[in-house]
């Protein structure tokens, strides 16, 4: 292993090639292989155990300290419930964007104009509901920022209900249309 470890392969004699050799023809090969030495104090191996020992028993201290003295453990959330989170924001702007473009204050629009609005919050409404139904994790940050997104589809499809109360029956002809000429 060691002379694996030291060969810098300008000692192998280049020949079939080291993977498809047997390791016998690998040592057979290898020309004398200088590992090199240092001599060690008494004092040098001493201080090196004793830097060892050290540094497993404040490895041990830490672990035997008192878990309040650690503090908090290091959570991170998990793909799954990130990758909910991401769903869950997505919906929740997309529903902020419909809300205030149902908040006409004093400039109400026309009645055409009102009815292609509450039909694109609709749609958006039931796109944002059929998102969320597909959030299935059980963290319970991704449960309440579920709800709170939630509760904000459904008053906005409060809001088309009251607005959709205000238009007019839609006319819809379905005779043909008589044109004097």
């Amino acid at each position: 292993m060691t002379v694996s470890l030291m060969d810098d392969t300008s000692q192998i004699k280049r020949g079939s090639g080291g993977l498809w050799s047997s390791s016998r023809e690998i040592y057979e090969t290898v020309e004398e292989v200088h590992i090199p030495t240092t001599d060690l104090s008494v004092a040098d191996i001493q201080r090196g155990i004793n830097a060892i020992v050290i540094d497993q028993s404040q490895s041990i201290s830490r672990v035997n300290a008192h878990p309040a003295a650690l503090g908090p453990p290091k959570s991170r959330k998990g793909a799954w419930a990130m990758k909910a989170e991401r769903i869950i924001e997505a919906v929740e702007a997309d529903s902020q964007a419909t809300s205030k473009t149902l908040d006409f204050g004093i400039n109400f629009p026309s009645i055409e104009q009102l009815r292609a609005l509450l039909d694109d919050a609709t749609v958006k409404v039931q796109t944002g509901g059929n998102s969320l139904s597909l959030v299935k994790n059980l963290t319970p940050s991704v449960l309440e920022h579920k709800k709170k997104v939630l509760e904000m589809l459904r008053t906005i499809d409060n809001r088309i209900s009251q607005l959709g109360a205000l238009l007019p029956p839609q006319t819809t002809h379905q005779g043909p249309v008589l044109v004097e000429a």
